[in-house]
């Protein structure tokens, strides 16, 4: 792997560095609430990561099954989109409930490239 990270909220320190010592980079916001600006940070970290370059073709791995369109803001479909235009595959991974319709319909367009794996069959 390349890149790992992890975004959150409320992390407490001993939470933070168990994650560090698994080499990820951690970004917490201890001012905020749950989830407070989490989603906003992980489409600006996917965005990043989609546009580099490794020599070969990567893997984007996100855990999330949420779809929506965010209010006109990015989001989790644009930055699949925006991995898959620039030649990464993209494994998701969510519960098979709470999966977007998007991203099912992505499956049968973008076979061979993207794939959903359900954390309720792993």
């Amino acid at each position: 792997m390349k890149e790992r990270v992890l975004v959150g909220s409320n992390m407490g320190g001993q939470l933070k560095s168990k994650w560090e010592r698994q080499k990820y980079t951690v970004m917490n916001d201890p001012r905020g609430g749950p989830e407070c600006f989490v989603d906003e940070a992980l489409h600006a970290q996917v965005q990043k990561t989609a546009n580099k370059r490794f020599g070969y073709r990567g893997i984007i791995a996100l855990v999330t099954g949420d779809g929506n369109a965010n209010r006109g803001r990015a989001t989790f479909p644009d930055c699949v989109m925006l991995a898959l235009e620039n030649d990464w595959h993209v494994e998701l991974y969510s519960w098979r409930a709470s999966t977007s319709q998007v991203y099912r319909n992505l499956v049968r367009e973008y076979s061979g490239v993207f794939s959903i794996r359900y954390l309720d069959e792993i």
